[in-house]
């Protein structure tokens, strides 16, 4: 399931932001207000930074697999797993799991490094831990209140 989850972390490079670019006069990007905050051009930097180390892990993983970028998102996007993909490959399972917690890890070293020399990044309301360290809102998915917001069932525990 970690291998999964790696992977669909990999492959689809989620941010749960949608980016929103005003350019400016030189075509970057001033001021531009997502979910509530203004984001600079260090922002930018930064998401694309991060964009461009998913797209070259997931190539490492796709060469890795014998196979191009695309070739090896269409077969996840197929269903095939990881698993499947390496086993068809003649590729071992191992080598797989290797390369992703390398690339795992060496984006935690650089996450935690960053933390530890500049201090921990504010929290803006996009979705991070909430009040109570939890998720957003708080605890078990609950808004500030503490109400459980309309069609969402609270976890058992």
């Amino acid at each position: 399931m970690a291998v999964a989850a790696l992977a669909a972390a990999v492959t689809l490079g989620a941010t749960g932001m949608t980016p929103v670019h005003a350019a400016d006069g030189d075509g970057g990007s001033t001021g531009t207000t997502v979910a509530g905050r203004t984001r600079t051009a260090a922002d930018d930097a930064e998401h694309q930074a991060r964009e461009d180390q998913r797209k070259a892990d997931f190539e490492a993983l796709a060469a890795l697999l014998k196979l191009d970028a695309d070739a090896l998102h269409t077969r996840l996007e197929a269903g095939e797993t990881l698993k499947q993909v390496a086993t068809a490959q003649g590729v071992d399972v191992q080598a797989v799991i290797d390369l992703m917690v390398a690339k795992a890890t060496a984006r935690i070293r650089t996450d935690i490094t960053d933390m530890v020399n500049n201090g921990r990044p504010a929290r803006d309301g996009r979705g991070g831990r909430g009040p109570e360290g939890r998720g957003p809102g708080g605890p078990r998915g609950r808004g500030t209140n503490g109400q459980t917001p309309q069609g969402v069932q609270p976890q058992q525990g």
